[in-house]
């Protein structure tokens, strides 16, 4: 991006190479980080979803009311570093 050129890049928009780069640096008045959801499941794995769409990926059990997923956490990210991931295709 022609207003990053000259900022510099860290670790905080990869956090430490986890995600691909932001197409903005994140000194730049144009990196905006939303807040997403981070679903990690026993030994399947993990993915990142919209907040809005975390239940959609929740099955719950009927029997004790527990939901599958083991931990969901937070996950910061700007728009088009979410838009990068590659699709969950399921486990």
């Amino acid at each position: 991006m022609e207003c990053c050129i000259n900022h510099c890049r860290d670790w905080r928009e990869t956090q430490g190479g986890k995600f691909k780069p932001s197409q903005h640096a994140p000194s730049c008045e144009n990196y905006k980080p939303e807040r997403f959801a981070k679903l990690i499941y026993d030994e399947l794995g993990s993915f990142i979803c919209e907040i809005n769409q975390v239940n959609d990926y929740l099955v719950v059990d009927r029997e004790n009311g527990e939901h599958n997923a083991i931990l969901i956490t937070d996950v910061y990210l700007t728009r088009d570093q979410f838009e990068k991931l590659a699709d969950f295709q399921g486990f």
